[in-house]
């Protein structure tokens, strides 16, 4: 019902509710079989923007289905703990995320980003270089690279990289080429 609700473009607070009434109607102690309904609520409550209920919810479901969780799960975590700015928690599940999926470019440069805001400017360069070298022209990969440069005091080197995202089309290169020059 929440889902076909959402499809008809209900109130948020309409949609939370019939969440709620889902997972009251779950066999209590939970079992994994209500493991849906919690990621369900879990990325109403990200729509809402209540990240920490969120959370809540998606720990609740990982608890449930451990050992089968993919790459796309902890990236999806790590986007609304990283909206709730709960960074250390966001930079372990894309590390997970990364670990589970070494090819995919979008979770080292993400890996390379949150690493800068906890003032690791070492390991994200070797996240966004990783980044790099699995897609060469990703803008985004390019712009946490100079970033990270520009702040270890390799100036050159990271101006280079963040013109380089420039070139790729990344929009927040020029305030941080204004930034850094």
């Amino acid at each position: 019902m929440a889902q076909s609700r959402e499809h008809l473009g209900a109130a948020n607070q309409e949609i939370l509710s019939l969440l709620n009434q889902s997972i009251e109607l779950c066999d209590t102690p939970y079992a994994a079989t209500a493991a849906p309904f919690f990621l369900a609520r879990a990325r109403q409550y990200d729509r809402m923007g209540d990240y920490r209920k969120a959370m809540r919810d998606y720990y609740t479901y990982e608890y449930f289905l451990q050992g089968t969780l993919g790459a796309g799960f902890y990236y999806e975590r790590e986007q609304c703990e990283a909206k709730g700015h709960l960074w250390q928690q966001a930079l372990q599940d894309i590390l997970i995320a990364s670990r589970l999926a070494p090819e995919e470019a979008v979770y080292h440069a993400e890996a390379g980003s949150l690493l800068l805001r906890v003032n690791k400017t070492d390991a994200a360069i070797a996240a966004a270089k990783r980044a790099i070298s699995l897609k060469p022209d990703f803008a985004d990969a390019h712009l946490v690279l100079g970033i990270a440069q520009c702040q270890s005091g390799q100036k050159e080197e990271g101006l280079k990289n963040i013109s380089k995202a420039k070139e790729l089309g990344n929009a927040q290169a020029d305030s941080f080429l204004n930034k850094f020059k």
